[in-house]
């Protein structure tokens, strides 16, 4: 059996501001944690499977594929299904904690706008 505890109310800032600690990895899924700084913008992207995102700290706003735009606050979660086109941004004024599982291992590529690779 491979259980993992973590207490989220410890979390100490990530390095560099924008990064990610993953906190369990298998072949079906991963969890982790996401820091951004404020100010912070990622490419909008898609992932090949489910994702979930739940707000600890601060908040962050999501630009979906058309422009829509929703702000998640701290106490919400977010579902958003395989090929759904997403972008993050801190628009608070404090670093931002996100929680987040996705439905397959870590270090999977993610997809841009026009089907190319984007990011790490």
């Amino acid at each position: 059996m491979t259980v993992t505890f973590h207490d989220l109310r410890k979390l100490k800032k990530l390095p560099l501001g924008h990064s990610k600690k993953v906190l369990a990895d298998t072949k079906d899924s991963h969890i982790w944690i996401h820091g951004d700084d404020p100010g912070t913008q990622g490419p909008m992207n898609r992932h090949t499977a489910d994702e979930i995102f739940y707000c600890v700290q601060r908040e962050c706003t999501f630009t979906l594929e058309g422009g829509r735009r929703e702000k998640l606050k701290p106490g919400m979660v977010v579902f958003i299904a395989k090929g759904d086109y997403y972008q993050l941004e801190n628009t608070g004024t404090d670093y931002m904690i996100l929680l987040r599982m996705r439905s397959e291992p870590s270090k999977l590529a993610r997809f841009g706008a026009k089907g190319e690779t984007v990011g790490d």
